[in-house]
């Protein structure tokens, strides 16, 4: 699950720093990685067990 929690890291990190724009307002590339911590597993009961990955990132952009 650990694994799996990167990966989806990973994932979002390489969509966010693909240059689109949305409602008047265009993403760059150059995204920035702030932060990237692994959060303590939480058990939510019923043999359900939760993995967080905190990521902050600066994301440039500028008005189109």
């Amino acid at each position: 699950m650990v694994r799996q929690a990167k990966q989806l890291a990973v994932a979002i990190t390489e969509l966010v720093e693909t240059p689109d724009e949305v409602d008047g307002i265009r993403f760059q590339r150059g995204a920035q990685l702030v932060l990237d911590r692994s959060m303590t597993p939480e058990d939510l009961g019923g043999g359900i067990r939760v993995f967080r990955r905190l990521r902050d990132m600066m994301i440039p952009y500028t008005p189109t």
